[in-house]
């Protein structure tokens, strides 16, 4: 039986909602510097991917999963360059500023702490909305469904109209075919089928059923959410609108939490 388990291991879906960080290394005289030490680290798992700059003093990190990141970049007689927060969203593009690496005089590392600010890729045509970590565990929801949070995306409307009479009434158990991505329109799209929705990139549309979900998605487990409406990659293999969630991926440390989670008409 160890053999066969061996031998006839299923592959994992791909999660699509990954993304990639990329940035120029260059000196003072703005000079690229090729072969630099560049080292990406997951601020919660502790994870670490390393890599070197090209001839022209790039590089690049693809299928990055969503997280917050420290970025270390060393070169021979060089000052260490450091930035922590760097917050990558599911499916996004970083492109970071130029990195300046300046003559080391004596021993000095430059350290930059990334703000609130929203990184915004600028070289990919996507149009998405993404909502993070915390605005998924922290918006209500009625039936603990994240695709729920479709409500608030911009441009979606409930199949009866654009009056939104049923907001926060047309949710239900969380049961299959029965969830919202069925019920919803984005930017004029049909319902009952005209929206896909993926969970680490498992599709969850049940064509045969009106376009509903096959599963629901715990708003506990859930990293990101993010709906894309138009010019996104051949990754997206349905449409013309995409739900996509994401899972935590942990960390690093030990962490949980114990709730106690009732709905009641007496309360």
């Amino acid at each position: 039986m160890i053999a066969i388990a061996a031998f006839c291991q299923l592959p994992a879906f791909a999660q699509f909602a990954s993304g990639s960080i990329g940035a120029t290394v260059a000196d003072t005289t703005g000079a690229v510097i090729p072969h630099a030490k560049v080292v990406l680290k997951n601020e919660a798992t502790g994870a670490l991917r390393d890599s070197v700059t090209d001839n022209a003093g790039y590089f690049d990190f693809p299928s990055i999963l969503p997280a917050s990141y420290t970025l270390t970049v060393t070169a021979p007689g060089l000052t260490t360059y450091e930035q922590t927060g760097i917050t990558l969203n599911q499916g996004a593009t970083l492109r970071l500023s130029t990195i300046v690496l300046r003559v080391q005089s004596t021993k000095e590392e430059v350290v930059v702490v990334a703000g609130g600010d929203v990184q915004v890729p600028t070289d990919s045509g996507t149009s998405s909305q993404t909502l993070n970590k915390s605005m998924v565990e922290d918006i209500s929801l009625n039936g603990r469904d994240a695709a729920e949070l479709i409500k608030i995306m911009p441009g979606t409307a409930i199949n009866n109209g654009l009056t939104q009479s049923q907001f926060g009434q047309g949710a239900v158990p969380t049961q299959s075919n029965t969830g919202p991505i069925g019920k919803y329109s984005v930017q004029g799209s049909g319902v009952n089928g005209a929206m896909t929705m993926t969970s680490d990139g498992a599709n969850l549309l049940d064509p045969g059923n009106q376009g509903t979900q096959t599963a629901n998605i715990n708003q506990n487990q859930v990293q990101e959410v993010s709906i894309l409406t138009n010019a996104y990659g051949a990754e997206f293999a349905k449409g013309p609108i995409t739900f996509q969630a994401i899972g935590k991926s942990g960390g690093a440390q030990f962490h949980g939490q114990g709730y106690f989670y009732a709905r009641n008409g007496v309360f």
